[in-house]
């Protein structure tokens, strides 16, 4: 590095000289510029980058580091959560009181012959007895999709009520 120094120092002395500097003068500010001593000296360098080598390991080997000096630590105890117990009721059967249609029925949104009819159910199917209203039952249909509407009771057989309802 001071070599190019001073080659670029020759240069310029050459090319022109220093302000109101005759050849003789400029050439002794180059030789001045050349003599200086380099800011920092190659030991120097050395000493700095065995000390960031170092500190990089420290930093990447510092739990092995930390084992070895203080010892190794202990071992987490591992506990495991006490078992919820949950009490759960025993399931309640439900009776569901069956009927089969004695005729094509249709079910109706509401307890009355003018109320809009929601399916159209065949004889013979079985249906669900939800509830009873004056001559009408709550039935639900399983077909294809439960469907669920008021019959006329004259329309069922076995079609004793589980719930009444005035």
């Amino acid at each position: 590095l001071a070599a190019r120094e001073k080659e670029v120092a020759e240069l310029r002395a050459m090319v022109a000289p220093l302000d109101g500097q005759g050849p003789d003068e400029a050439a002794a500010a180059v030789a001045e510029a050349t003599e200086r001593p380099a800011p920092y000296s190659g030991g120097f360098i050395g000493a700095v980058i065995a000390a960031a080598f170092v500190l990089a390991l420290a930093i990447v080997f510092y739990p092995t580091i930390e084992a070895l000096v203080f010892g190794a630590p202990a071992a987490p105890v591992q506990t495991l959560p006490s078992p919820k117990v949950d009490e759960r009721l025993a399931p309640v059967a439900v009776e569901e009181k069956k009927a089969t249609l004695l005729r094509d029925a249709k079910l109706r949104a509401e307890a009355a012959l003018s109320a809009k009819v929601v399916a159209t159910v065949t004889s013979g199917s079985e249906v669900v007895v939800l509830q009873t209203q004056d001559k009408w039952t709550l039935v639900r249909f399983y077909g294809a999709k439960a469907l669920e509407g008021w019959v006329q009771q004259t329309m069922l057989k076995d079609a004793a009520a589980p719930t009444k309802d005035n």
